[in-house]
């Protein structure tokens, strides 16, 4: 039996002249990688007799190495943009990650997530919209390991991981920000499509203009689709408006022009 060279994807990188994320790439999505390249890593593999240590692991256990990434179909330009990133870092650990655009109607989104759990998965990271609790009982009965990507107030923060952005605090720092610049009138652009999303960037944006006794009008706050192009239109239209004295002076966007909701 020939034997399985000693060294770790750090040192194989070395040895092939790349970074450990083009190996990582190698391994686990070739198609990602430009076929000279590919062929180079796979040629100095063959001639160690590399072997990833976790498929050894592998081999001998029932674990499937899949992380299930879900989030919100709307959302799917986004997260395309970050495939990749999510992509090198679980490979370095010998993971594939599926990504998962689920529904927003109720039955459609139980549908998928029952046929997507139905896959023996080593874990899941929740990035959709909202915190749908009878879909998160059955991944729970599942015993799979869940790690929320945004903040959910009706989630039970005792009970899974989080790493999410702050948005409230985000829009209270951008609301200060314009106030110290002397503003009085500042509006708030997003998509209301979230109940969740809403209410952390209007609380933000709400104690900024309460701290220093600012107008928080209902008119201030404004709906813009949740696209470049949907941001760039509804922009035009309050600078449009601005130059015949309808709207505020001040207006922030949020993320809506491209982040997720």
């Amino acid at each position: 039996m020939t034997e399985v060279a000693d060294i770790n994807i750090r040192e194989l990188a070395s040895l092939a002249g790349v970074s450990i994320a083009t190996v990582s790439r190698v391994i686990n999505n070739p198609q990602l990688v430009q076929p000279d390249t590919r062929e180079h890593v796979l040629e100095v593999m063959r001639r160690v007799n590399y072997a990833p240590a976790w498929t050894v692991e592998s081999r001998m256990s029932s674990r499937s190495r899949l992380i299930a990434f879900l989030f919100s179909e709307a959302d799917y330009y986004f997260y395309s943009d970050i495939r990749s990133g999510l992509e090198s870092i679980a490979g370095l650990r010998g993971y594939t990650v599926l990504f998962c655009p689920i529904a927003a109607e109720q039955q459609r989104r139980s549908q998928q997530l029952r046929t997507i759990f139905e896959q023996k998965l080593d874990g899941a990271i929740w990035a959709l919209r909202d915190f749908y609790p009878e879909d998160i009982k059955m991944i729970d009965e599942r015993q799979v390991p869940l790690v929320l990507a945004r903040k959910y107030d009706s989630a039970p923060t005792d009970r899974y991981n989080c790493c999410y952005i702050n948005f409230a605090e985000a829009s209270y720092r951008m609301t200060r920000h314009l106030l110290e610049m002397g503003h009085r009138r500042i509006g708030l652009m997003f998509e209301n499509v979230s109940q969740q999303f809403m209410n952390s960037f209007c609380q933000g944006w709400e104690l900024a203009l309460k701290e220093e006794a600012a107008p928080r009008e209902a008119s201030l706050l404004l709906n813009a689709p949740n696209s470049m192009a949907g941001g760039y239109a509804k922009t035009m239209e309050l600078l449009d408006a601005g130059a015949a004295g309808r709207v505020p002076r001040s207006w922030r966007a949020s993320a809506s022009a491209r982040g997720p909701r």
